[in-house]
């Protein structure tokens, strides 16, 4: 997470009342509006979260969004509408390589049909392992891009757990 993320979760606790460091640990695969039902009940309303996340920087290439799906993950609607905009219904041999570090989105990527690698920077070892994961690692140092074959990315995965 970036610095300005940190500075922009600390305004927003100055405003709901919860410490940063919850509202990261809550956070992790749930859209905004999902963690503010939990931690903030009163703000739990799309006019907060447009304006918490009008900051946010446009999104370049294919999103799917909060906005776009009624069902926050672990639902996998999200993950279909990613899959749709690259291409692929999830389930049509392609393989998708999605990497996530919250059993909530682990869980919504497997049920779209992606192969997942998961990784232990937000959650425990086990929690994430529950999820279901292909591959576990510890962060991204364990994954190097080697290249393109053709259409498909060629990706190394190293001290699987």
């Amino acid at each position: 997470m970036s610095s300005n993320s940190i500075e922009d979760l600390r305004s927003v606790r100055k405003e709901i009342g919860v410490d940063p460091k919850v509202i990261l640990e809550t956070s992790h695969g749930r859209r905004s509006l999902d963690v503010l039902e939990l931690l903030a009940h009163a703000y739990a309303n799309w006019d907060f979260v447009k304006r918490i996340e009008a900051a946010i920087p446009v999104n370049h290439g294919h999103p799917a969004t909060a906005e776009s799906v009624k069902v926050g993950k672990p639902d996998p609607t999200c993950y279909f509408l990613g899959h749709k905009s690259l291409g692929s219904d999830g389930h049509d041999g392609k393989t998708m390589l999605v990497i996530g570090d919250s059993p909530a989105g682990i869980k919504a990527d497997k049920d779209a049909g992606s192969k997942v690698l998961g990784l232990v920077t937000s959650h425990t070892y086990e929690q994430v392992k529950s999820a279901g994961p292909d591959w576990i690692v510890k962060d991204l140092e364990s994954v190097k891009i080697l290249g393109k074959n053709g259409d498909k990315v060629l990706v190394e995965i190293r001290d699987t757990t």
